[in-house]
């Protein structure tokens, strides 16, 4: 026995094309649009995409291209506007080894090249940054 097609009553869609929620697929946007809360969600995510993609322009900017790239390993010095902290060491040791820090700058031991646009793209992170031979 073949059953018969699903009806759109079934399908929970009414006689307006609307779904359950009394939203149709074009009336999803306009109803986000016409919400104070949804415009403030959009606003948000707006504003957030905007910043990430900042993040990611001026990431290439603050590398010194005195780096080697070519190396397998890299030693870095990476600047900060004010002193570091515990926080800022704890995060640049996924990148590499933390030999010391010094006034405004934290010694980056080990890195892959390919990290770093990881470490510049840190908001906090005023420019990278070969380590002197000497050190």
């Amino acid at each position: 026995m073949q059953t018969p097609p699903s009806s759109p009553a079934s399908r929970g869609v009414d006689r307006l094309g609307t779904g359950r929620l009394g939203i149709g697929r074009r009336g999803i946007v306009r109803t986000v649009l016409r919400s104070a809360k949804g415009r403030a969600v959009l606003g948000a995510i707006v504003l957030y995409l905007c910043w990430q993609l900042w993040l990611s322009l001026a990431a290439p900017g603050k590398i010194s291209p005195e780096i080697d790239r070519s190396q397998t390993r890299v030693n870095l010095l990476v600047y900060l506007p004010f002193v570091p902290e515990r926080f800022h060491v704890l995060t640049f040791q996924k990148y590499g080894r933390v030999s010391g820090t010094t006034d405004d700058s934290i010694e980056l031991r080990g890195v892959r090249p390919d990290s770093l646009n990881a470490i510049a793209r840190y908001y906090w992170v005023a420019r990278v940054a070969p380590l002197p031979p000497d050190q």
